[in-house]
């Protein structure tokens, strides 16, 4: 489906978009610019133990290809969009770091738009592909934190 290839371009849409309107009308944030480097940290890692998890099981990561395998372990144990959220925290970060309100309102709209428009499709794709393993894994695990 072709909507599944828009979460990289959501990404760089809500960046571009926080940045522009950061530039154009300054806004802090005013929370120490240290938290930033620490929550890009933590979403490095959220996105290094999920694709190590997704590489492990042999499946797709781009979620435009049907996946051979549903991935329970590592980050996906925790949530089941770490990558989304992984892109989610970056952009918080980097808000964080640039002491940027814009931008954390951008991460904000990334969450919802991620949500609304691709989430909500893949897991009906997903679904369909697993049955009730991935409804007892839906039960299990939120969809986010």
């Amino acid at each position: 489906m072709k909507f599944l290839r828009l979460p990289p371009i959501l990404f760089v849409l809500w960046l571009t978009i926080g940045c522009i309107l950061q530039a154009r009308w300054p806004l802090p944030l005013h929370l120490p610019r240290i938290a930033g480097i620490v929550i890009l940290a933590l979403a490095a890692a959220l996105a290094a133990s999920a694709l190590l998890a997704l590489h492990r099981r042999q499946t797709a990561i781009e979620p435009w290809h049907r996946p051979s395998a549903l991935v329970t372990s590592g980050a996906f144990a925790i949530s089941r969009n770490p990558i989304y959220v992984s892109l989610i925290l970056i952009v918080f970060g980097l808000a964080v770091a640039a002491d940027a309100l814009w931008l954390a309102i951008a991460a904000v709209m990334l969450w919802l738009t991620l949500d609304v428009v691709i989430v909500r499709g893949e897991e009906r794709l997903v679904l369909d592909a697993f049955g009730e393993e991935y409804d007892a894994y839906r039960r299990r695990v939120r969809r986010w934190l």
